[in-house]
């Protein structure tokens, strides 16, 4: 699979997506980045690197959960400047940052999409 042709599908789906990234378990970006013309929501560089190092850290305790409970499909976590969705697969997981004008149900289309993406 293409990576970048991945977060380019994913980026088209909606004008709100900020930030799409495929990263591995290892926290190594695969492909993907900020919405061209927008500015980043972190401060320093440093903060957006502790992130996606958080989000892998998370991705990890999804897996894990999944032993007992079943694969997770994605996590969904509301901030007052951002939706941040983590949608797992095949040992890498993506990772978006979504503008909080987006509602929830949309999000839910947001995944189907990159599901039937990750299906083909």
């Amino acid at each position: 699979m293409d990576y970048q042709e991945l977060c380019n599908r994913v980026f088209s789906a909606d004008q709100r997506i900020r930030y799409v990234t495929v990263t591995d378990s290892h926290c190594n970006v695969l492909a993907g980045g900020m919405r061209p013309g927008l500015v980043p929501l972190e401060l320093i560089p440093e903060e957006a690197k502790k992130i996606d190092l958080q989000v892998t850290i998370l991705d990890g305790v999804m897996r894990t959960w999944a032993e007992s409970l079943g694969r997770a499909r994605f996590a969904l976590i509301q901030h007052e400047k951002a939706h941040m969705l983590i949608v797992p697969f095949n040992n890498k997981h993506l990772e978006l940052s979504i503008e909080t004008s987006m509602p929830i149900e949309e999000i839910g289309r947001i995944v189907a999409m990159i599901e039937n993406v990750l299906r083909q």
